[in-house]
């Protein structure tokens, strides 16, 4: 609420009488003003759009038409990231959203939070997380998006963490977690991994539906992501299925700029009865039933 409001408001909201407002307004412009002010006194580090979904407005004070404000979504969001450069300060821009996927809403933020479509968590995240599902979910990486999970499982379990993992590593990774009622153990050494690996502008992920010139697996329906920059890998391996499985994976790391023989195994998730092997190219791991291994190859 602010003190413009109460003047403002019925021009403002999306349908007269509704809390929302609507970015297609003056709205906009006094509350870019506003920001600005503040980025010039710098007492602003960055932006966070909570859930901010273009919804559909039919409010005839300001001609919207029972449409939605996708490209006024997005102009919000380009104005305050201009904003910020033109003052010569980093921003950062954070989105919620929710597997709330528009391209033009994401092209100019930095961090997008998801997850939280899945409040209290599952029995078994097979069944909430298709892999078809997974990869329209993570696609917003086209944008040059930092995925940040926000983790809602009620217990610290580490079968369904393990479960969670399992299919969320293969397409995201775990750089940081939002856990909602504490930290089960694995998912604490996945976010740990992560942070070892260290992610920058040289980072890129190799899905297991792209990666068939560096990836050969047996048995097959083991699933294998790789995120890689010069001199490291962290690699993903994910049994989907409801059985044990020793899996052997043939890496040719050569088109990623890495030398084989000197690869080694630095750190892994210790959520396995055995420790994964690697040596010459080739990574041994046996997989619980709907699990993965996380592992860091380096040839530091």
């Amino acid at each position: 609420e602010t003190p413009e409001r109460k003047f403002w408001s019925p021009e403002w909201e999306i349908v007269p009488g509704k809390p929302e407002l609507c970015t297609n307004t003056s709205w906009q412009d006094l509350i870019s003003a506003g920001i600005r002010d503040r980025i010039e006194k710098g007492q602003v580090g960055g932006i966070y759009f909570d859930c901010a979904f273009p919804m559909q407005c039919s409010n005839p004070l300001h001609g919207c038409n029972g449409r939605y404000g996708i490209l006024s979504q997005q102009e919000i969001r380009r104005r305050l990231t201009n904003l910020f450069e033109a003052n010569d300060r980093k921003a950062l821009v954070m989105e919620h959203l929710s597997e709330n996927l528009l391209g033009p809403q994401m092209s100019f933020i930095d961090f997008a939070l998801d997850g939280e479509q899945l409040s209290g968590g599952a029995e078994d995240y097979r069944k909430e997380l298709s892999l078809d599902r997974m990869r329209v979910m993570s696609i917003g990486t086209n944008w040059g998006m930092i995925p940040i999970t926000l983790f809602y499982e009620p217990e610290n379990s580490i079968a369904k963490t393990d479960s969670f993992l399992a299919i969320w590593a293969l397409h995201m990774p775990i750089h940081c977690i939002a856990p909602m009622r504490g930290w089960p153990v694995n998912l604490w050494h996945a976010y740990s991994l992560d942070r070892e690996f260290d992610f920058d502008k040289q980072s890129r992920r190799l899905g297991y539906w792209e990666n068939g010139q560096v990836v050969k697996v047996t048995p097959e329906e083991v699933k294998v992501t790789l995120y890689h920059k010069p001199g490291k890998v962290l690699l993903v391996a994910s049994n989907l299925s409801d059985r044990k499985i020793d899996a052997k994976i043939d890496l040719n790391v050569a088109p990623l700029g890495l030398d084989a023989e000197k690869i080694k195994c630095i750190k892994y998730l210790e959520n396995q009865e055995q420790a994964p092997q690697y040596s010459d190219g080739r990574l041994r791991c046996s997989l619980k039933p709907n699990s993965c291994i996380i592992c860091i190859l380096s040839e530091e």
